[in-house]
């Protein structure tokens, strides 16, 4: 009976299955971002000799790429169907990271291993953003609206359960290379696991089909920004996301070297974090889903942000001393944030946007936050490597930088929380 039931529902809805694949797709690209950055990217950035500030920098041009997105417009003017593009772009863009594992091992002269890594990196995250803001709408149109926090929900808890077999899986695997003296080692099966993965994941992305009606239109490219301005509820709303990224990359970007440099965690213990993370996050997903679906992504996003400001305050204290105790903390406030925020800012523009201009909504959206989170880990960069020249001294107190902008991203929440509340929620209920 429950068989036939599934065959039904499978049979009555022809995207039922796509959506299967949408959320084995994520898991598969959540697998692919989990090996290619925090510690991981450190690990790398640390065998090229880069500094704590540099790998900052670098790590925030995940958010400076969202600024392609506006050229996705380009990408797909006159394309009937957005899919094959999607595919190509992210085939290409995964690969690169394959390259970006193999350059520390290349016999070439450390300035050319450098140049190999920095151009790969930075294409890698050009062609994903050409084409991320079509990709996300057309995944998004296989939902039902009434149903996107539940299912986003679902599909988190699948990406989170799986990636933490992963993480401890490839953690491990890269400890035993390193105590073996093998460090070589493990850049190679890194990117031996990248392309695997890649495989698996341009099936998925072939096996799931796309509605008809979601096509890039020539109208929508040339007139869709214009109108994306014009809307003042959707760029209010917009700013949420913003402003997130601008709290976010203030601190963020430099907890990897962080966890690798000053407090010396092994990637065992990395792993073991990131399991904990995506323990607590599974956990938490549902009842953010419910929440989104009840009461609004908005309002959920907003509870978000306490906690997310509470992670932060625990990160100011976090010292060499108290390093496993403290940043754990911070690990797990993180996770319960996330739960949230991460599905939030982009289902609140999806769901403000008017259908026609959905996809320039969110490309805007993710260029203006993508812009704002890179030029603030610029800034904090900046304060970073000060710090550090001083011998990590502020004020007369030894203060780690990675402490002092966890203070930085603590006021910065605070202002956050007053703006989606004084900004948003409250002028929706008046």
């Amino acid at each position: 009976m429950h068989i036939s039931g599934i065959k039904n529902r499978f049979s009555s809805d022809e995207y039922a299955l796509s959506r299967l694949w949408v959320i084995v797709e994520a898991a598969l690209e959540y697998f692919i971002a989990i090996i290619t950055s925090g510690a991981y990217l450190a690990k790398i950035t640390s065998a090229l000799s880069f500094s704590d500030s540099l790998t900052g920098v670098l790590s925030s041009f995940v958010s400076l790429g969202c600024i392609f997105q506006l050229g996705s417009g380009f990408v797909f003017k006159g394309a009937k169907r957005v899919k094959g593009r999607v595919i190509a772009f992210q085939m290409v863009y995964q690969l690169l990271f394959v390259v970006v594992y193999l350059t520390p091992v290349l016999n070439a002269h450390e300035n050319i291993r450098t140049g190999v890594f920095l151009a790969a990196f930075l294409l890698a995250y050009v062609l994903i953003n050409l084409v991320r803001s079509q990709k996300n709408t057309w995944m998004l149109s296989l939902i039902d609206d009434k149903k996107r926090g539940t299912f986003t929900a679902k599909k988190e808890i699948v990406s989170l359960l799986s990636g933490m077999i992963f993480t401890y899986i490839i953690g491990s695997a890269i400890d035993a290379f390193e105590l073996s003296g093998n460090a070589s080692g493990a850049f190679i099966l890194c990117a031996v696991v990248i392309f695997i993965l890649n495989a698996l994941h341009m099936i998925t992305l072939f096996l799931t089909k796309e509605k008809p009606a979601e096509k890039a239109g020539e109208a929508g490219a040339k007139t869709g920004f214009k109108d994306v301005f014009k809307n003042k509820k959707l760029m209010s709303v917009s700013m949420i996301g913003v402003l997130w990224y601008v709290v976010t990359y203030s601190a963020t970007p430099f907890y990897g070297a962080y966890q690798i440099g000053q407090l010396g965690f092994s990637m065992r213990f990395i792993s073991i974090l990131s399991i904990v993370y995506s323990i607590v996050r599974a956990l938490v997903s549902p009842f953010m889903g419910k929440l989104a679906d009840r009461h609004g992504f908005v309002k959920m996003a907003y509870l978000c942000f306490f906690v997310a400001g509470a992670g932060f305050l625990a990160c100011a204290f976090t010292t060499p001393e108290n390093g496993k105790i403290l940043f754990s903390v911070y690990n797990t406030m993180n996770a319960v944030s996330m739960a949230g925020i991460n599905s939030a800012i982009l289902n609140i523009v999806f769901g403000y946007a008017p259908f026609e201009i959905r996809s320039q909504a969110i490309a805007l959206n993710q260029a203006m936050c993508g812009v704002c989170g890179f030029l603030t880990t610029c800034l904090a960069s900046s304060v970073v490597s000060r710090i550090q020249e001083n011998g990590n001294m502020i004020w007369g107190m030894h203060l780690y930088p990675q402490q002092f902008m966890s203070v930085i991203a603590v006021i910065l929440c605070g202002a956050l929380l007053a703006y989606t509340y004084f900004g948003v929620i409250r002028r929706e209920e008046a």
